[in-house]
């Protein structure tokens, strides 16, 4: 399709000085067309003006302010990593399980990346740039896709969205690392928020 989508995803920066965004374009190969992310554009919140770019990976799914380090962070599908933007353009890259689409931002320097392909979450230590793969089972089932997390109020559980034809909100400890509950939900949900009381 031409003209390729002028825009897929936007955030701000913490400081509300600056705007990134994610435009897309088409690249060419010899079997066909592809979709692949141009750049992500930093932008003055006020002028508008240019103020930065930088690639990223293919296929980007989500855009997630980190306010403590002042910068983005970017879940790219296709070629399994998270980067992360400043407002200058520098890239910082941390490499998960296939298939990342949804992050959570967590307590104390953490994140987690939600691995739609292996079935898996990856918690990422942005201070150390270690990364943590975990399959997602429970009483010896395996659950499958997911695409989106929220945290719970106290900060130590994440309900996270298995989104496969028998849908499932998975209750996921984070100290220790695991699913301990399973709650049945419709097929091929996507995404889950908490609410306060």
């Amino acid at each position: 399709m031409w003209p390729p989508e002028p825009l897929r995803l936007v955030a701000t920066s913490p400081d509300r000085a600056a705007i990134f965004f994610a435009g897309r374009g088409v690249l060419s190969r010899a079997m066909g067309s592809a979709w692949s992310l141009v750049d992500v554009e930093g932008l003055d919140a006020k002028t508008l003006e240019f103020q930065s770019e930088a690639p990223t990976g293919s296929d980007p799914a989500m855009l997630l302010p980190d306010p403590e380090r002042s910068r983005v962070l970017v879940s790219n599908f296709e070629t399994n990593t998270l980067s992360a933007f400043d407002a200058s353009g520098r890239t910082l890259t941390y490499t998960v399980t296939p298939g990342p689409l949804g992050m959570l931002k967590l307590p104390g320097d953490r994140l987690l990346s939600l691995n739609y392909y292996s079935n898996a979450v990856s918690l990422v230590d942005l201070k150390r740039g270690a990364v943590e793969s975990v399959g997602l089972e429970f009483g010896g089932r395996k659950y499958v896709n997911p695409t989106h997390a929220a945290l719970s109020p106290d900060g130590k559980l994440a309900y996270i969205v298995s989104s496969g034809t028998e849908g499932n909100l998975l209750v996921f400890d984070l100290g220790q690392k695991r699913v301990v509950r399973v709650i049945p939900i419709d097929g091929l949900s996507y995404d889950v928020v908490t609410v306060p009381r």
